[in-house]
């Protein structure tokens, strides 16, 4: 229910999306030979993973010549890309290289590029209405890999929201009690720097535990979670707009597997009740799916409370606030950075 007229827009008159990095899925979504249909940004784009360099391209997905998607039927030769409808095949550059009938390419036959990075079993996309060049870095999650953690359980949602809603929960520090079931909010504190937006929190879970968080955005929709409560976890939270009013959510799970002590056991058993698994003084490598499967699902849930809220309520520009609330003041003005040019936010370039 978010209003059109009060979003940022470009010159003439579109709608304006963040500069920023974006997650396009997770690694094992793009195998070797096979496109990938997307649409984000209101844009139709094709995304596929080359055999010969095994990167992720994306481009804008319909052919110059007469409009087919490229993500419908596409073939992937080498690191290229050729169109399902009379072959034009085209390289990373956007550039056509073949077409099999002619003996001319036209000069205007290419199609535009995105940037991409994969990093820890996340793809992600480079968006800047103004053509720049990614002006910051996504940090690599050491745990990524290492024996002593889980791997990767994610999942996404399609959301009736603006992203701005979901950023906001960054400086929301009510609605932890009101809407999430918190007991109490101990400690709450938020950090803007640059590109980065953090939040501090310690609150005293509905289950008795004390979970401590330190979020942090990477730009404007990417968030990587340090939770230590019942376990060591690393979350992921990424939003990436579809058009005006639809976005996808991504979230992931990552655990450290770990001893537990009897406190902990009686907790993890109740996370585990509806599957069936037995919980003995360590947790296995069997157990640690089933367990990561529980904070999906928690996760799920905790996003699902939001989404009730979000998909119904209206944006208010000048919202009335109490002493209670969080900064949310701060967090509009670091967020607005990414809807303007580089140029009046110098900071987004360092």
């Amino acid at each position: 229910m978010n209003n059109l007229a009060t979003l940022p827009r470009l010159p003439n008159g579109d709608i304006r999306y963040p500069r920023g990095w974006f997650v396009i899925g997770v690694s094992g979504d793009f195998r070797p030979g096979e496109p990938v249909r997307m649409k984000y940004f209101e844009k139709e784009l094709v995304g596929y993973r080359g055999l010969d360099d095994e990167t992720v391209h994306v481009m804008d997905a319909y052919c110059p010549h007469l409009g087919a998607h490229l993500g419908v039927g596409g073939i992937i030769e080498g690191n290229n890309i050729r169109c399902p409808f009379h072959h034009w095949q085209f390289n990373t550059e956007g550039q056509c290289i073949d077409i099999p009938y002619a003996n001319r390419i036209p000069a205007k036959a290419c199609l535009p590029t995105w940037h991409t990075h994969e990093s820890h079993g996340w793809v992600f996309l480079w968006h800047d209405p103004q053509g720049n060049p990614p002006l910051y870095e996504i940090p690599v999650l050491e745990e990524v890999g290492d024996p002593g953690w889980s791997k990767w359980i994610s999942r996404r949602l399609e959301l009736k929201t603006h992203p701005r809603e979901i950023i906001e929960n960054v400086a929301d520090k009510a609605h932890f009690v009101f809407v999430h079931g918190f007991k109490e909010v101990l400690h709450f504190e938020n950090i803007y720097e640059e590109h980065l937006a953090t939040q501090v929190m310690q609150g005293l879970s509905q289950f008795g535990s004390t979970n401590s968080t330190r979020a942090t955005y990477y730009g404007p929709a990417y968030q990587v979670t340090w939770m230590d409560s019942i376990f060591q976890s690393r979350l992921i939270n990424a939003n990436t707009p579809i058009d005006a009013n639809t976005v996808h959510l991504w979230f992931g799970v990552l655990l450290k597997k770990q001893t537990i002590d009897a406190n902990t056991k009686m907790l993890i058993e109740f996370m585990l009740a509806q599957q069936e698994v037995e919980v003995g003084t360590e947790i296995s490598d069997e157990h640690i799916e089933a367990i990561q499967m529980a904070y999906v699902e928690a996760t799920r849930k905790g996003f699902d409370e939001d989404v009730a809220i979000w998909e119904h309520k209206l944006y208010r520009t000048n919202p009335v606030l109490c002493d209670g609330d969080g900064p949310l003041a701060k967090l509009r003005k670091w967020y607005a950075q990414f809807y303007t040019d580089v140029a009046d936010h110098p900071a987004s370039s360092q």
